[in-house]
């Protein structure tokens, strides 16, 4: 026993002395860039202020700002933003096109060097499109900023090293900066996380690439008010979650640790500053916490599970009311979806639809008015789509009449919550809407050869832009249904001869939006 007692004390002070060393790493990364007023090492090929890349449409080398950069005259608001696969797949091109099909411009042209586009996030407020693509000879994937009519465009992660990639951004809530994620080429080293202005004028590496961001791609997100930034860094025994203050002299604060047997590596509330994240020590019983990062005040929310018990998700509600996450019970040889009360005192079970319990979810999300939560689960073996009360009060399987085993490629609210719009995953699949925030009528408003996973509402809630093949052998590409089911029409119409949609994103329809702003074809490097 005392062996045990001093191999535990000998770790956790290992432990303690690394968190140190990376805390350090972190002031010692602070000092370097000067905080967030400072500008990174200037590149040579880069004049100050974010100058457009050769070849963008308007604008030259170091022009300074004028009126139309700083408030584009027209917003992605009205816009769906899409990638495409062109000439057999040589080309992948960024477009932006009116939601009625006009408007259409390519964001990412260069006639220096056309390159492929990766990824593309657009700002909460609409007014940028952030995107990554190599364009430059080096054939690294650098990130870019553009407006909506392509007359402004700036490479932002000029600081980066030349034989580093970015491969996921994060746009600030306030939409004044990018996180992004910087890997290297040699695999040794480890990820970078920089913040970058929107115009161009300070970046700041937050994390200097001697531990992995964790889980890859993901472990990173920015609190409501854009003043810190939520981190999951792989260290020694497990994961170690960090809030960063990314105003005035960047501070890192450890919160807690976790184990990698556990996805859920932290959340931030849809307002305000808390942190909600999944604290494991060496394996121990896992707690569900809170941490606000304003005022530095930690809570236990859930903590009566046991040594084998996992969490792996976690998922505050718009109203910040409560915290739903997926749970996998080691009594009962069981996952479900839980609710929390925010202030903690309860663990509600919400999914209650099978004695088996649920094996996996993915994608789920809060209705807009908090009321409710949709999944798509593995139910007893089988697909379904699961749609919860918060207060645990019911569960159904939207689709049960149609089939056992229905795998569910996409489901969306609609802005003012009242509609839920899903799309099954069969060929062919079927388009459905149905009222009630789900628990209502439901009816079908077109079937299709191939009807893929991404579905978004319009802004002001009249139709859906959804990806499909409509016919057989037809190319993917974007359409527009109206919420009566009368008015279907492609969106994406300079698609022709094979070219087809990779991924498309469009701006949130509004704070509670359960919408994504982004699309990534990372597949290759995830």
């Amino acid at each position: 026993m005392k062996g045990s007692d001093s191999a535990m004390r000998s770790a956790t002070t290992i432990r303690a002395l690394f968190a140190s060393v990376i805390l350090l790493t972190l002031a010692a990364c602070a000092e370097e860039t000067g905080g967030m007023g400072a500008r990174a090492p200037a590149d040579p090929a880069q004049p100050p202020g974010g100058a457009p890349v050769p070849g963008a449409p308007a604008g030259e080398p170091g022009e300074p700002a004028g009126p139309e950069e700083a408030d584009p005259a027209t917003p992605f608001g009205r816009s769906v933003v899409y990638i495409s696969s062109e000439n057999g797949g040589a080309d992948q091109k960024l477009y932006a096109v009116d939601v009625n099909g006009t408007n259409l411009v390519e964001l990412s042209a260069n006639p220096a060097r056309a390159g492929k586009v990766i990824s593309v996030a657009l700002s909460p407020d609409g007014r940028w499109a952030a995107y990554v693509a190599e364009h430059d000879k080096n054939r690294v994937l650098d990130l870019y900023v553009t407006n909506r009519d392509g007359s402004v465009r700036r490479k932002l992660s000029s600081g980066i090293k030349r034989d580093s990639t970015v491969r996921s951004v994060n746009w600030s809530p306030n939409s004044s900066q990018l996180a992004y994620l910087v890997s290297s080429s040699d695999f040794k080293k480890k990820d970078e996380l920089w913040v970058s202005s929107v115009d161009g004028s300070a970046s700041q590496r937050i994390v200097p690439g001697v531990v992995d961001v964790f889980p890859s791609g993901s472990g990173f997100s920015w609190s409501a008010t854009s003043r810190y930034l939520g981190l999951s860094l792989k260290m020694i025994g497990g994961n170690r979650y960090f809030t960063v203050a990314t105003t005035g002299s960047p501070s890192a604060v450890s919160v807690g640790s976790g184990s990698f047997g556990s996805t859920s590596w932290g959340a931030w509330s849809s307002s305000g500053d808390r942190f909600a994240y999944v604290s494991t020590m060496f394996g121990g019983r896992p707690i569900l916490s809170s941490y606000d990062a304003a005022t530095g005040e930690r809570r236990d929310l859930v903590n009566d599970l046991s040594l084998l018990d996992r969490i792996f998700a976690l998922r505050w509600s718009p109203n910040d009311q409560a915290i739903a996450s997926f749970t996998f019970k080691s009594l009962q040889n069981q996952a479900e979806i839980f609710v929390a009360p925010a202030g903690g005192g309860g663990n509600v079970q919400v999914s209650k639809q099978s004695a088996q319990g649920l094996s996996s979810v993915r994608n789920f999300k809060w209705s807009p008015d908090s009321s409710s939560l949709i999944a798509f689960a593995k139910d007893a073996g089988l697909d379904q789509l699961l749609l919860a009360r918060a207060d645990g009060s019911s569960s159904v399987h939207p689709l049960a009449d149609i089939g056992p085993d229905i795998k569910t490629a996409s489901a969306t609210y609609s802005p003012n919550g009242q509609s839920l719009a899903f799309i099954d995953g069969r060929s062919p699949g079927s388009l459905y809407l149905s009222d009630g925030g789900g628990f209502g009528n439901r009816r079908t408003l077109l079937t299709a050869d191939r009807l893929y996973r991404t579905l978004f509402w319009t802004r002001d809630g009249s139709g859906l832009l959804y990806e499909a093949g409509l016919e057989e052998g037809e190319p993917r590409i974007v359409h527009f249904m109206s919420s009566d089911g009368q008015e279907n029409r492609v969106v994406s119409t300079n698609l022709t001869g094979g070219n087809e949609v990779l991924c498309m994103a469009v701006m949130p329809t509004g704070i509670a939006s359960d919408q994504q702003n982004d699309c990534k074809l990372f597949s290759e490097l995830d």
